[in-house]
């Protein structure tokens, strides 16, 4: 039997160890359930010996080594995991980064690891044998400390193992399966070819109908079996209670629902909805869519009907060119609460160009003579790292500060202007409106973050700022922007003033042209018509001296 994945791995996993830390050592010795806990190592001198983990890794402890004799063989390797049952992998090849003799640090597991495609050999496979056909049986795995990911293939399911981030982690479940006495898999780069990695793993046999206690429907993932309750949350499955049954629905996940309605995940499906709500509470976007964050939405959103009252731009800084290794990935994710990125681009790495980005309603964000470049380092769109790698940075060839703009708003609305600088330790020093702000760099890791706030303006259609490195001059570096603009209302200046001065001059002429074309809804479509053209032009003029 195999599964289907929906919910992401890194959840499983959290799942997984929950499930662990009650059943197997908190007493629950009725449940006939083995784990075993394995890190792969080495025992060779040709690139030192790697310690057997000894510590405690997602609620899991009591680590056996399965070990290859020198880093770079090509060896088939078997461990006994209980009961006449062994795993094994063939023509793998492994090597040492542990960086550490201590076996209770956790670098000893995470650092030293099995790979794939050594001198081009391609994926590894693997096998789990000498099962009893009744027992069910759950694998896990966890990839090296670092930013490799692995593809592992079990049963014919693909699942992706994320690198361990820092000092802790979690195993990443890739199958719950029954029925045979044999299973295979197999695992590479997370392409699908190249280099793969995988530092440990977690193995367990559920024993059916041993000692299990009162049998009910088992949840793992999305699979459901009919078990003992005792071994089900032993082996870190969800159990459903005495006498409940198995059924389509069973083990369904929560959905994401309309943004009017209260829901178990986080957000809703209107991103544009979800930015806005969680401009006020972050959480709606980052825990869960209650019942709050559903009745911010009938209000903010306009009782879901499709629009907003608040606008939220978020924007990624990134690249087209192949110059620096090729274009890099709008990210897709949620990051600090906020989705639904678009893309404001440099043709080249190293280019000096002007680039602006259409932020709707004939507004307008811009950066004048501003370099990029691109470490995202190949990771696919979904992950944070995907904006906090490529990024915009001052200085190029020693050109100074790069300057910004935000022209075309409604002097009566309220624009907040956030950045996130990219992941390491670079700051940028951003000036706007006089304000300076330090934004601060994104740990490394897998490029996760906040925004930094750096002015909250109103009263003009046009603001401006600059970007330079932390102490005022050098590079500065820019990964992403959160531009936020809530209406104002009429703010007591009249027909033409765009700029909120008290008088219709050539100051608010270049308002009404940035706003030139299809505007609807703007201060600068005099007519009302949805278009700013010609005929506004001529009430314009009409208009021009001071206001009533």
């Amino acid at each position: 039997m195999t599964r289907t994945t929906r919910f992401g791995t890194m959840f499983r996993g959290l799942t997984m160890a929950a499930g662990l830390a009650v059943g197997l050592f908190a007493g629950q010795a009725n449940a006939d359930t083995t784990t075993t806990a394995v890190d792969f190592g080495m025992t060779g001198d040709n690139c030192g010996p790697s310690p057997v983990y000894a510590g405690t890794f997602d609620g899991t402890s009591g680590f056996i080594g399965m070990e290859i004799g020198n880093c770079g063989d090509q060896v088939d390797v078997t461990v006994d995991i209980g009961n006449g049952a062994t795993f094994s992998f063939t023509n793998v090849t492994g090597w040492n980064n542990s960086d550490t003799s201590d076996v209770n640090d956790i670098r000893a597991l995470t650092g030293d690891h099995f790979f794939s495609n050594w001198a081009g050999s391609g994926p590894v496979s693997f096998s789990f044998d000498g099962l009893n056909p009744d027992d069910i049986l759950v694998v896990d795995f966890a990839d090296r400390k670092g930013g490799e990911r692995a593809l592992v293939t079990f049963e014919g399911v693909e699942t992706m193992v994320e690198g361990v981030v820092g000092d802790d982690g979690v195993f990443t479940n890739v199958g719950v399966v029954t029925g045979s006495s044999s299973y295979s898999g197999s695992f590479t780069g997370p392409n699908g070819d190249g280099e793969g990695n995988l530092s440990g793993a977690r193995f367990t046999v559920i024993s059916a109908g041993k000692g299990s206690g009162p049998s009910g429907a088992c949840c793992f993932g999305e699979n459901c079996w009919d078990i003992g309750g005792n071994d089900c949350v032993a082996a870190g499955g969800e159990f459903g209670g005495e006498g409940s049954v198995c059924d389509a629905s069973t083990c369904a996940p929560p959905e994401l629902m309309e943004c009017c309605v209260a829901g178990e995940l986080p957000s809703c499906l209107d991103v544009e909805c979800a930015n806005a709500v969680c401009v006020i509470d972050p959480d709606c976007c980052l825990l869960m869519w209650d019942a709050d964050c559903a009745k911010m939405a009938i209000d903010i959103c306009n009782g879901c009907d499709g629009t907003t009252n608040i606008q939220v731009n978020a924007i990624d800084f990134g690249m087209v060119g192949a110059n620096c290794g090729g274009p890099t990935p709008v990210f897709s994710g949620i990051f600090d609460a906020t989705g639904n990125f678009g893309a404001m681009e440099i043709q080249d790495c190293g280019q000096q160009i002007d680039v602006s980005y259409d932020l709707g309603n004939g507004a307008s964000f811009s950066f004048a003579n501003v370099t990029g470049w691109n470490n995202t380092d190949g990771v696919p769109d979904s992950s944070p790292q995907a904006l906090t790698g490529d990024h915009f940075f001052s200085n190029w060839d020693g050109s100074g500060p790069v300057s910004f703009s935000l022209s075309g708003l409604n002097p009566c609305d309220t624009v907040i202007l956030e950045f996130v600088d990219r992941r390491g330790s670079e700051r940028a020093l951003v000036t706007f409106e006089g304000v300076e702000t330090l934004v601060d760099g994104v740990p490394d890791g897998d490029g996760s973050g906040v925004f930094t706030g750096v002015g909250e303006v109103s009263g003009s259609d046009f603001y401006s700022g600059s970007f330079t490195g932390p102490d005022g001059n050098g590079e500065g570096n820019l990964a992403g922007a959160k531009i936020v603009i809530i209406p104002g209302g009429d703010c007591g200046s009249c027909p033409g003033d765009f700029n909120g001065d008290g008088i219709v001059d050539a100051a608010d002429i270049g308002s009404l042209l940035a706003a030139w074309g299809i505007c609807e809804g703007c201060a600068q479509d005099l007519n009302d018509d949805g278009v700013v053209n010609g005929a506004d032009l001529g009430l314009f003029v009409g208009l021009w001296g001071p206001c009533p």
